[in-house]
């Protein structure tokens, strides 16, 4: 899948990649952290070959939808300079968004941001801002289109605004969904400031060519010469008995 060039205020966006690495599954992680923030959805950016597109949608709690959810009533995907968001507004009005935070709709309700990565791949960890307490976060996945099957729950831990990481085993995914949620006050504020992953099979998300596998095994230091020192031998033996 390939993602259509940002414009306008989504080409002024950057992305601040940090690659960490160097055994067979190198793992990225995307930090979102610019400002101005962007408004209107789809937001996409790419890492190596690897597409992301993210929208936003309002969101009923998988309490109430069941384990399948397809969402609907598409909203707009904010990022600034505390993370990525969605807000009320719909998609492609021009309208400047009132409230940059996942479930802090003021009139649709809880809020989910849906990532769709144009590889499979596994994300190992999620890192949440400007959450308060009581808050709640859906993961939710799919091989890359809706619906979206509900995998777990997680609590925010602290009072706001505060900051919460937590570790996914979520296993091979194309579509991440993370929705929102607050049993206290549907105004509560979050942002995603980031995650980490590893393309599956690959180790740099470069090509579908660059297969992962075990890191080659070092050689003894001193094996090298030990293969020089056979080599002689056998070559002045030869010359001897000719």
């Amino acid at each position: 899948m390939k993602l259509s060039t940002l414009k306008g205020a989504a080409a002024s966006a950057t992305l601040a990649l940090a690659f960490f690495g160097a055994t067979a599954a190198s793992a990225a992680t995307v930090t979102f952290s610019e400002a101005p923030r962007v408004i209107g959805t789809p937001y996409t950016f790419s890492y190596n070959n690897l597409d992301v597109i993210v929208t936003g949608w309002n969101y009923t709690h998988t309490a109430t939808a069941g384990a399948q959810v397809t969402p609907t009533s598409q909203s707009d995907i904010v990022v600034n300079n505390e993370g990525l968001g969605v807000c009320d507004n719909v998609a492609g009005t021009g309208t400047q968004c009132g409230n940059t935070l996942i479930d802090a709709e003021s009139s649709g309700g809880p809020e989910v941001a849906v990532f769709t990565f144009s590889k499979a791949v596994t994300i190992s960890a999620i890192s949440f801002n400007q959450n308060n307490k009581g808050e709640q976060v859906d993961f939710l996945t799919s091989a890359g289109s809706f619906p979206l099957t509900y995998r777990e729950t997680q609590t925010f831990a602290g009072g706001g605004p505060n900051s919460d990481t937590f570790t996914l085993s979520l296993g091979s995914l194309q579509q991440l969904g993370v929705g929102v949620f607050s049993s206290k006050n549907p105004a509560d504020q979050v942002r995603i400031s980031g995650f980490t992953f590893a393309c599956d099979g690959l180790t740099d998300c470069m090509d579908d060519g660059d297969t992962g596998g075990p890191s080659p095994v070092p050689l003894p230091a001193g094996l090298p010469m030990l293969a020089s020192a056979l080599g002689l031998a056998v070559f002045l033996r030869k010359r001897r008995s000719a």
